[in-house]
């Protein structure tokens, strides 16, 4: 990633491209390379906790147009790709995350450290940062999404730059707190301005995109744990004499962070499945999510439920449900192994505080994948599909690599007859999707049963 950015910066990519002479098409695709790099480094940095190597204040390339790449030719697409749109409505200084000043580290340390407020003076008006309401107008598409995902990838970078820097230390708790609730009111504004198509929160059962609203909900909930997170402690021992204003203000911070684990946990089923999950959901940074809403509810319960205690219940089958998850993970992943470990002692030693206990929990590691799927496919034995054959189905192969991401690859080759393939899958190693992964995957997909098995799964003709 340090190479890319570098060569990246070197030809120019984070800068906007005024150059008569290329066409705005490709001024797009390069857009897109840029904030591609940028999202992916970002979230690299937060799964590492070690620092990005990209500044927001010397990037002018203009946010990614919400349009696919075989409508740049139509007559919306020449509109959203113009030089006019590129200097304002594209513009990421003109679409804030906030309808304050969004004050970078390196912008803040020009301020006086024991500054508790924003200058109103510097408040900039609706006006002259109009953000994206033009968006509005735009159908949901893959794109459109794209620029969501940058937009709350932006957001999370003034997060880490304004309450974990040694820099954001040095400010009195009384500004951390307004900094949390600015950062808050912008992270719900995002939500809010989520197309319909894309809302999470709301109980879908159509199956078009899927994918993107699982994406979103874990990015978000993710967030939301960032922004709160410092407030889930004992903030009355390391801050002595609050006010009663102040130690409600902890109270409720702390309260969201431990929900948004729980709500993030919600979007998945109790019942674990890893492949089922990897195949709808974010499968590339999956398990830090998991981990992450985890330690977040097991920290509550290590302070014996006291910022939530009509929870306890609650918290307890969440964290348990976590680890389960984890569990069946850590069958093909040496990362999932290291977090279930990791997760299930901290599990041990926290639950008897929140009045929990865990016999009903697994002591022993899992073994590897057995060949049993594998016969069970073979055999016939897995039930129908309403739609389908069985032998019409997708065979999901995993990749061997015991170091790679994740088990299941949805752009690894399959082999389209099952039958025929179920012995080359058991010569490379490879696992069988079983009758309990068709069942996760139908059910997510569609509520009503029925399935299209023209469309292979990971090869969907819907965007997104």
């Amino acid at each position: 990633m340090g190479i890319a950015i570098r060569a990246a910066t070197g030809l120019g990519l984070n800068m906007r491209n005024e150059c008569p002479r290329t066409p705005d098409s490709l001024k797009e695709i390069r857009y897109r390379v840029w904030w591609s790099l940028y999202v992916l480094e970002h979230q690299l940095g937060n799964m590492t906790g070690r620092q990005t190597s990209i500044s927001d204040e010397s990037c002018t390339s203009p946010l990614p147009a919400p349009l696919d790449e075989e409508h740049f030719q139509s007559e919306e697409g020449t509109n959203l790709l113009s030089m006019e749109m590129q200097k304002r409505g594209r513009n990421p200084s003109t679409c804030p995350l906030s309808s304050s000043v969004i004050a970078t580290p390196s912008s803040d340390r020009s301020r006086s450290a024991s500054s508790s407020k924003l200058p109103s003076s510097r408040s900039p008006s609706s006006k002259q940062f109009p953000g994206l309401d033009w968006t509005k107008r735009v159908a949901p598409n893959a794109s459109l999404y794209f620029l969501e995902y940058v937009q709350l990838t932006r957001l999370t970078q003034q997060i880490l730059g304004k309450l974990y820097t040694p820099f954001a230390a040095q400010h009195s708790w009384g500004h951390i707190q307004s900094t949390i609730s600015q950062l808050e009111s912008d992270l719900e504004n995002w939500a809010r301005d989520l197309p319909p198509a894309f809302d999470f929160k709301r109980k879908r059962r159509d199956r078009e995109f899927e994918e993107i609203r699982w994406s979103l909900g874990f990015f978000y909930y993710s967030t939301r744990m960032k922004i709160n997170r410092p407030c889930l402690c004992r903030l009355d021992r390391k801050i002595p004499g609050q006010s009663a204003k102040s130690k409600e203000f902890n109270r409720d911070a702390a309260q969201r962070c431990v929900d948004a684990a729980q709500d993030m946990l919600s979007l998945i089923p109790d019942e674990p499945n890893a492949v089922g999950l990897n195949s709808v959901g974010p499968w590339w940074n999956i398990l830090h999510y998991l981990v992450q809403a985890c330690t977040v509810i097991m920290l509550e319960m290590s302070f014996r439920v006291t910022h939530m205690p009509g929870e306890a219940e609650n918290l307890v089958k969440a964290s348990k449900k976590g680890v389960r998850w984890l569990y069946q993970m850590s069958e093909d992943s040496v990362s999932a192994r290291r977090a279930w470990q990791f997760c299930d002692s901290l599990l041990r030693e926290t639950i008897p505080k929140a009045g929990g206990n865990v016999d009903d929990m697994p002591i022993q590691p899992p073994d590897r994948v057995s060949t049993s799927s594998y016969q069970e496919l073979a055999t016939g034995a897995l039930p129908q599909l309403p739609s389908a054959n069985i032998q019409d189905a997708t065979a999901y192969q995993a990749m061997t690599d015991l170091n790679a991401y994740t088990m299941f690859d949805q752009y690894m080759p399959y082999q389209q007859n099952m039958n025929g393939g179920v012995g080359l899958a058991q010569d490379q190693g490879w696992p069988v999707i079983t009758s309990a992964e068709f069942e996760f995957i139908n059910n997510a997909y569609d509520g009503h049963g029925h399935y299209d098995m023209g469309n292979d799964f990971g090869h969907d003709t819907q965007p997104g």
